[in-house]
């Protein structure tokens, strides 16, 4: 799960229910007292907080403006509530879980689910431009700021140590970040997402995890490239570099990327841009080579990624091996599947998941140009691998029965209509 529940959910209800929650992820362990709420107005907004039970810190989970019809353009959060430092910003969850991998809420109170595209815009986040973080903040929530489509900028407190996922998304015309001195933990797979515009993206050099460089951010020792800013189109990557973390172009407008010669561990979906068009690799690389819309590993031949064009992704015949250890970037479907798939006879081997990273539309056209089908993966007597079903496939016409057994004997002929079987 994208989000995990802090402690047991039957110790978590009762803590909610009692009005009182332990927040384990702020460093030293902090109780929450949730019978009373604090107010505080401030500008156009009012803000609603709990206290820790030594009343020395303050949670503020809830931001209203003082008009029902009000639009500001400028939020700044207060510095104290009540004389205790504000140290948690974030919607207050525990009911729920403080951790539901589908639901969660903004700081408007406002509900946020990334599967369905909703991102928590509404009339009191549609203007603001500006927004201040007191410097005492540590913890700040999943999906905190998510919808605030008018945010330029954005300082986040030094003392923060962990950007979860969805924190700015949808923060479309976000044009520049700082993070946080302290970070340690970073969500780059959606922290940002859906934030075209964001260019500038600063760190103090004083951060013992990462660094920020060649538009990218990458660990201390720049082995590791963990995300790219997402509005830049052209990419070179480090020859420091050896390792390109999960989801490191996800939310990337980036068009070209240039591999380094030291590039040894692509990992799986670490190059998923729907933007991409280009990547070459170093031809010194010991590891990854390209032919057509693919990068292969020279060591087994295998399928590492996949640059499709219109939806449309043709395997290159020096892959034998197609795996889910692999990613699929390019112009895909809204959905970001493909219409169409072409695997050539020289893959005779499909892996565990493979079919998860080459997702194909119910709408498209598969060819299997093999005589002879691949293998599939077993493990521990079954079958680890999947084939595509509820979609057109195409075949060598003196195979077709053969492929048609072969879908049998992994029970996934009952998935497929007798009008979706094609031969060539």
């Amino acid at each position: 799960m994208r989000r995990k529940i802090a402690n047991g959910i039957v110790v978590f209800m009762l803590l909610a229910v009692c009005g009182i929650f332990t927040g384990v992820r702020e460093g030293k362990a902090v109780t929450w007292d949730k019978k009373k709420t604090y107010t505080v107005t401030k500008g156009k907004f009012k803000f609603y907080a709990h206290l820790s039970k030594d009343k020395k810190k303050s949670w503020v989970y809830l931001v209203k403006t003082k008009k029902k019809k009000a639009s500001p353009t400028s939020l700044k959060f207060p510095k104290k509530v009540k004389k205790a430092a504000v140290t948690r910003i974030g919607a207050d969850m525990s009911i729920m879980g403080d951790g539901d991998d589908e639901f969660y809420k903004n700081i408007f109170d406002i509900w946020v689910e990334y599967a369905h595209g909703v991102d928590g815009y509404c009339r009191a986040n549609s203007k603001i431009r500006t927004m201040s973080l007191p410097s005492t903040v540590t913890k700040i929530d999943y999906t905190s700021f998510s919808g605030m489509s008018a945010l330029t900028k954005v300082k986040i407190p030094d003392k923060v140590k962990a950007l979860h996922a969805e924190t700015f998304y949808g923060c479309k015309k976000l044009k520049e970040v700082k993070l946080p001195k302290s970070l340690s933990s970073f969500s780059n797979y959606l922290c940002f997402d859906d934030c075209p515009k964001l260019d500038k993206v600063t760190l103090s050099r004083k951060n013992k995890k990462y660094t920020v460089s060649n538009d990218i951010l990458m660990s201390k020792d720049n082995k590791t490239l963990i995300w790219a800013i997402p509005k830049k189109t052209n990419i070179t990557v480090p020859d420091t570099v050896q390792t390109i973390e999960s989801g490191a172009f996800f939310n990337s407008q980036v068009k070209n990327i240039e591999l380094g010669k030291y590039v040894t561990n692509l990992k799986r979906d670490s190059i998923s841009g729907t933007k991409i068009e280009t990547i070459t690799v170093d031809e010194m690389n010991p590891i990854y080579a390209v032919d057509g819309q693919c990068i292969y590993s020279k060591k087994d031949a295998s399928f590492v990624v996949g640059i499709a064009k219109n939806a449309q992704l043709a395997i290159s015949d020096k892959v034998k091996k197609l795996t889910g250890a692999s990613s699929l970037c390019g112009s895909l479907s809204e959905d970001r599947q493909l219409y169409l798939l072409d695997i050539p006879a020289s893959v005779i081997w499909l892996g565990k998941n493979w079919d998860e990273v080459l997702s194909v539309s119910g709408l498209a056209k598969v060819y299997f140009r093999g005589a002879t089908p691949p293998q599939v993966e077993k493990k521990g007597g079954y079958y680890a691998a999947s084939l595509p079903v509820f979609c057109d496939i195409y075949v060598p016409k003196a195979s077709l029965s053969v492929y048609k057994n072969w879908y049998k004997k992994l029970d996934l002929y009952e998935y497929t209509e007798k009008e979706e079987w094609h031969t060539f």
